[in-house]
């Protein structure tokens, strides 16, 4: 039968179920339709809070490092800040502490959120150099959703940022308080902007001049001397004299007409050399009963001038009633007191080599891999030397007697051996004179494959190389990276951030100093380390970090015009010359190492082509450049000052 011949109510029962089918398929289009736009609102806040994350945490990562209470809650406040100015919609109706967006982001209505941030878990610090951000929870409520029984979802986002440092980390380490002794005496207490790194010290030291005393005199076993102290002091031309002490025992009992003379001799013969220091040098009133003379002495001005080995008698003088000289008795022994060069082979060279693990290397191949690729791992700031934020030149005479009293590390102190344990960042480093580490020096600096070797991974600027031992190596001025020379003064290299040198107070705009220099092969950042003295330098040992250097290994022609103020006008009247000062050092150097160094281009080598020092020229880092947001160059872990690279982690 044709449906044209059915019944009539049978066609008007199949227009009823295709109406019924298609409304039934009308709402479950609408219902997967309202899922859809539930599910894309739900995709849509993960992105925002993704977006949200990512964001406050690169923030964040401007305020590290982070490491008191005080630093930790400044850097949540940031984050606090940024949540609070770049809100997610439903943050706030889940959580109404969120604080309204302030003026900036050390605003005290963050402080008690900022505190929650961190007791929560919010804010927390998976390394000394990362922070990681987890946002507020934010809710989105369903609509259609609400029909499969889900009235809404509630959803955070994390987001981890680490901060770098443009540039190498090398294993090697400056000497503060050596640096200090340059800076005080070289050049008039001006200082230099330049040292030298080196292997182990060879020979140099103060070369005993002969001294013969006259015949004549008048000799005698008492007083005895037992020394001078401190037996040494380095050259003074300009200033106040120090005052030492002469000590001794069975000093006789001195009358009413009597006093002591203390005498300085250098030389023989009639060119011989004597200084007297006299006047009211008498002991406990003439009546010393134990016999045991301690006298305090100024050092005579002729004698702080001139370098060599003094001989030192204490006179016992007779005088007449009106104070005038009668007759002498020389003491029989003498003491010896030095008097070091201006610049003093000890001081002259403030660098060390440092002994610095590497993961997966030998222990004797990871300081030459350390040396052409910088160090792999994270060096901190010493804890109880200097805080974030804290200028060296602000410290009190206190601190700077605290922190270079500071010697070598012990205890709890983290030292960078091998004995690291995970989570620990080391803040002591081990200088290290072995052979193994002497011998390199060589192939981790000028080697084929070292730091300063133009390679195709490492390619070295055209007409910037020169070729020692086969290998071409990389020849950057540092004028090379200088937009302005003019601009050039003392504070791109002192500013007692920079070693408490004493800088001339002129400005050095960061834009005087080409972005390029981080790509250069020669920039790189050393620690700066506090020892017991000059001599402690060349000694072996574990030494607290105080702060990281930016050095730059420069030639003797680079230097010229470097500082015109101190090779112009009045400073050059009373001063050497900054070129002179060179000459004057490099000197020291070849004395101290060995005989026959050449300078190759500011290295230092001798005549087997092994290299023993380099000369490096300091920067402060607040005249580095801003780092470029393309930068691909060299980076190492955060070292706490200069410019910052942020990047997100995770």
């Amino acid at each position: 039968m044709s449906a044209r011949s059915l019944p009539r109510r049978e066609r008007k029962n199949e227009h009823g179920a295709i109406a019924v089918l298609t409304a039934l398929v009308s709402v479950v289009l609408l219902v997967v339709a309202g899922l859809a736009v539930d599910i894309g609102n739900t995709w849509a806040r993960r992105g925002q809070l993704q977006v949200q994350a990512d964001r406050a945490a690169t923030y964040a990562a401007a305020f590290l490092p982070a490491d008191s209470a005080a630093d930790q809650l400044e850097l949540a406040k940031g984050v606090a800040y940024y949540f609070a100015c770049h809100t997610v919609l439903g943050q706030r109706q889940l959580d109404a502490s969120i604080p309204a967006c302030p003026a900036d982001a050390s605003s005290v209505t963050l402080d008690a959120y900022a505190d929650r941030l961190l007791d929560d878990g919010m804010v927390t610090f998976p390394a000394r150099n990362q922070v990681k951000v987890v946002t507020p929870w934010a809710r989105v409520e369903f609509g259609f959703g609400q029909v499969a029984g889900a009235d809404g979802t509630t959803q955070r986002k994390s987001a981890t940022a680490r901060v770098t440092s443009p540039g190498m980390l090398a294993p090697m380490a400056l000497s503060l308080d050596c640096l200090l002794d340059v800076g005080a005496n070289v050049l008039g207490g001006a200082g230099v902007p330049f040292g030298y790194i080196s292997t182990t010290h060879q020979g140099g030291g103060t070369v005993s001049a002969t001294t013969t005393w006259p015949s004549a005199m008048s000799y005698a076993d008492d007083p005895r001397l037992n020394g001078i102290a401190p037996g040494r002091i380095p050259q003074q031309l300009l200033g106040t004299t120090p005052t030492v002490q002469v000590s001794g025992s069975q000093w006789p009992t001195l009358g009413s007409h009597q006093r002591y003379v203390v005498v300085f001799r250098q030389g023989e013969g009639p060119t011989a050399v004597t200084q007297e220091v006299t006047g009211a040098l008498v002991l406990d009133g003439g009546n010393n009963r134990r016999r045991v003379g301690h006298i305090p002495v100024p050092v005579p001005a002729a004698v702080a001038a001139t370098t060599g080995s003094w001989q030192v008698k204490v006179v016992v003088e007779n005088l007449t009633t009106l104070g005038a000289p009668v007759s002498r008795t020389y003491s029989s022994d003498t003491s010896t007191f030095d008097v070091d060069a201006l610049v003093t082979p000890t001081a002259v060279s403030c660098g060390r080599l440092l002994k610095s693990p590497r993961g997966g290397t030998q222990a004797n191949i990871n300081f030459v891999q350390n040396l052409q690729e910088g160090i792999d791992h994270l060096l901190n700031q010493h804890p109880s030397l200097v805080s974030r934020g804290t200028s060296l030149n602000n410290l009190s005479l206190s601190q700077l007697t605290t922190l270079l009293d500071l010697t070598e590390c012990a205890g709890t102190d983290v030292k960078d051996t091998n004995g690291v344990q995970p989570g620990q960042t080391p803040s002591c480093v081990v200088t290290n004179m072995s052979n193994a580490y002497e011998a390199g020096f060589t192939p981790g600096m000028i080697g084929s494959d070292g730091r300063l070797a133009c390679t195709s991974d490492h390619p070295c600027r055209p007409g910037k190389s020169f070729t020692f031992n086969g290998v071409a190596l990389n020849n950057d001025l540092f004028t090379d990276f200088v937009e302005n020379t003019s601009l050039l003064t003392s504070d791109t290299f002192f500013n007692l951030d920079t070693y408490l040198g004493t800088g001339l107070p002129v400005v050095t705009p960061e834009s005087n100093l080409s972005r390029d220099l981080y790509n250069s092969h020669r920039f790189m950042w050393v620690a700066v380390v506090s020892t017991a003295g000059a001599v402690s330098a060349v000694q072996a040992g574990d030494y607290p970090i105080v702060t990281f250097r930016p050095i730059f290994i420069t030639q003797a022609s680079a230097l010229s015009g470097v500082l015109p103020l101190l090779d112009s006008g009045l400073l050059s009247s009373l001063f050497p010359t900054l070129s002179s000062a060179l000459t004057l050092l490099d000197s020291a150097m070849t004395t101290l190492l060995q005989p026959g160094l050449t300078d190759q281009n500011g290295l230092m080598v001798g005549a087997s082509g092994d290299l023993s020092a380099v000369r490096f020229m300091s920067i402060t880092p607040d005249a580095l450049p801003a780092v470029p947001a393309d930068y691909a160059g060299p980076e190492a872990e955060y070292l706490g000052v200069g410019p910052r690279i942020v990047r997100l982690v995770e």
